[in-house]
C-alpha cells in the first residue's frame, strides 16, 4: 500500500446540516507532541486518569474518551480540532463551536488518528509511554532536522 493510500485512510469528514462537511485529518506524532507541549497540565491529568482506568473504558471507547477530554481539557480539545482541521491558529474559533459539533469532530479525529490495528487503546498506550519518559522525548522529536516546509528529514532523501 502506498503512503498516499494510507493518507486517504487517515482523513474523515463530519457532516453538518446546512453547511459544507468538515474534513479532519489524523494526528501525526509531531501533532500529538505539540498538543501535549501546549497543554501540559491538562495532558498530564488526562494521561494519569487513562493510566489509572482499570476498566479500560477510556482506551477502548472513543465516546468515553471524548467526554473525558471535554470535561477535563477543553483547551486541548479546541487545539486538537484546530490542528486536525489544518487550521492550527484557529483555537479560539474551535473553542466557540457548538458542543455537539465539537464532540462529532473529536470522535472522528480519534477514529482517523487511531485507524491502525490496536486502535485508540494502542495509540494512547504509546503516548502514555512517551509521557512517562518526560520531556526528553519531546526534546528528541523537536531536535529532528526538518526541511524548509517543516517536514522531518530522513536519510532516504
Amino acid at each position: 500500500m502506498s503512503l498516499k493510500a494510507i493518507a486517504l485512510q487517515t482523513q474523515g469528514r463530519v457532516e453538518i446540516k446546512g453547511v459544507d462537511p468538515i474534513t479532519v485529518y489524523g494526528l501525526s506524532p509531531s501533532d500529538i507532541i505539540g498538543l501535549i507541549d501546549r497543554n501540559r497540565a491538562s495532558a498530564d491529568k488526562m494521561f494519569a486518569d487513562v493510566s489509572g482506568d482499570k476498566t479500560n473504558v477510556l482506551l477502548t471507547n472513543p465516546s468515553a474518551m471524548a467526554g473525558k477530554l471535554f470535561k477535563d481539557a477543553p483547551t486541548l480539545v479546541a487545539d486538537a480540532i484546530a490542528v486536525a482541521t489544518r487550521n492550527p491558529t484557529e483555537i479560539e474559533e474551535a473553542r466557540d463551536l457548538p458542543v455537539g459539533l465539537q464532540i462529532k469532530l473529536i470522535e472522528e479525529i480519534l477514529r482517523v488518528t487511531a485507524f491502525v490495528e490496536g486502535g485508540l487503546g494502542e495509540l494512547l498506550e504509546i503516548v502514555i509511554g512517551a509521557m512517562r519518559e518526560g520531556t526528553s522525548v519531546v526534546k528528541q522529536l523537536k531536535s529532528v532536522p526538518r526541511f524548509q516546509d517543516g517536514s522531518p528529514e530522513s536519510e532516504g532523501k
